[in-house]
Formats: structure tokens, sequence, C-alpha cells
């Protein structure tokens, strides 16, 4: 899958995950293309569907410290 920005979401399962620090493990080679949503910045992707309501939660292992 090709990154189109920084920032990659799962809206099936609502994890966001940092496509300069992509992991084996996060597995994204496997998500279709029509559960992924590109965010530009890290708090868009943490708004994720709305600021009121936010659902997502950040991969542990590509923002592993």
């Amino acid at each position: 899958m090709k990154y189109k920005k920084r920032y990659l979401v799962n809206i099936r399962t609502k994890i966001i995950h940092d496509t300069l620090n992509i992991k084996p493990r996060c597995k994204v080679n496997m998500m279709k293309q029509d559960n992924a949503l590109f965010c530009d910045t890290l708090q868009e992707a943490l708004e994720y569907p709305n600021k009121i309501t936010p659902k997502t939660s950040k991969c542990p292992f590509c923002f592993a410290i």
C-alpha cells in the first residue's frame, strides 16, 4: 500500500499507524484499501470520526517509544 499522508487510520479497527515508522507487526499490508483513511496530522487521526466522540488509538508497534 502506498502511503499518501503521515498517519493512517484503519477505520475498521480504529487503530492509527505512523507511516514513517511502520513495523511488520502492524500488519498494514493486510488492510483493505476501503478501510484506509489518511490524515495529515496525528490530532486529526485521534479525532476520528469526530472531536466529540473520538474512537481511535495509537498502534502499539509503530508508536512504541
